[in-house]
């Protein structure tokens, strides 16, 4: 006698891997996320490179009036485009020096330079308004501003081309010597 065989039912596997459709719907939606996140990246990046620039010329104040107390003689805060002398150049860089001026001298002796900070980035500028920038800020020996012809505060108004996103910070330096930053609007 002969054996019948049963015919088995053969199991299937499931396929793995996704349809055209999934994949589409997965990119739609990471297009769709990436349209909305995009203008507030730029915002953050935006901020960031204005505190960047503003906390540089904070850290130019603070570390010269900072040498005019322990020194006990005037330092000076200036523009300066090379790095060895004062040029009222602001945009292209400043440096902190040791004053060989009498306090009240409408001139700076530069002396020992004691740092130097390069330019603005090229996509921060001093705002137009500041064109009463003065050519150097004196911290005297108690750390105060010889305010030989300045009006107080002193504000460095800082800022990105086509000021969006709030991407503006005011630097003010009381005559006290105290030196705060701010957001300011564009």
């Amino acid at each position: 006698m002969r054996k019948r065989h049963s015919k088995t039912t053969a199991t299937l596997k499931p396929v793995s891997g996704f349809t055209l459709i999934e994949l589409l719907i997965v990119v739609v939606i990471l297009v769709v996320g990436a349209t909305l996140a995009l203008p507030s990246f730029r915002s953050l990046l935006a901020n960031n490179q204005t505190t960047t620039g503003s906390n540089e010329l904070l850290t130019a104040l603070n570390l010269a009036r900072t040498e005019a107390l322990k020194r006990g003689r005037p330092v000076v805060l200036c523009g300066s485009a090379d790095g060895a002398a004062c040029d009222a150049d602001w945009a292209a860089g400043w440096m902190v020096v040791n004053d060989e001026s009498a306090a009240g001298n409408s001139d700076v002796t530069e002396g020992t330079v004691i740092r130097v900070w390069p330019g603005l980035r090229a996509d921060l500028l001093f705002d137009e308004s500041d064109d009463d920038l003065p050519d150097f800020v004196r911290f005297l020996p108690d750390g105060r501003i010889d305010g030989l012809g300045l009006s107080f505060p002193l504000a460095f108004n800082l800022r990105k081309p086509n000021c969006r996103f709030g991407a503006a910070r005011q630097i003010t330096v009381a005559r006290t010597g105290r030196a705060t930053v701010e957001q300011d609007s564009c």
